[in-house]
């Protein structure tokens, strides 16, 4: 039996005679749900925080990140706006927002 490599090991049977035979070898790893740890982080400091001082230190870390990413090369982002200039316009707009929340808190 001749293994096709565009077919995952995990994919390929025992032998022809018996396809749902385990191959031998160990399943894969589950995936990391880092992101969700990293969200639950995320939520947990602007909770701490006053919401509006979270939406402008998140939204100055993201509007920067995205200016690197954008003088790098990145025309589309996977975020749902898509075209990097518009999520650069959604943050920015955020951390205005934030701002003015502040100066409302403080005032």
């Amino acid at each position: 039996m001749s293994v096709d490599p565009r077919v995952p090991r995990a994919f390929a049977s025992a032998s022809e005679d018996d396809p749902h035979a385990p191959t031998g070898h160990a399943p894969p790893a589950p995936p990391d749900p880092l992101r969700l740890c990293v969200a639950t982080t995320v939520a947990l400091v602007a909770w701490v925080l006053s919401p509006p001082l979270a939406v402008v230190v998140f939204g100055t870390l993201a509007v920067v990140a995205y200016v690197r990413a954008y003088r790098a090369g990145l025309l589309a982002s996977r975020c749902k706006l898509g075209d990097t200039r518009l999520v650069l316009g959604y943050l920015s707009v955020a951390v205005v927002a934030g701002v003015v929340g502040i100066v409302i808190r403080l005032t």
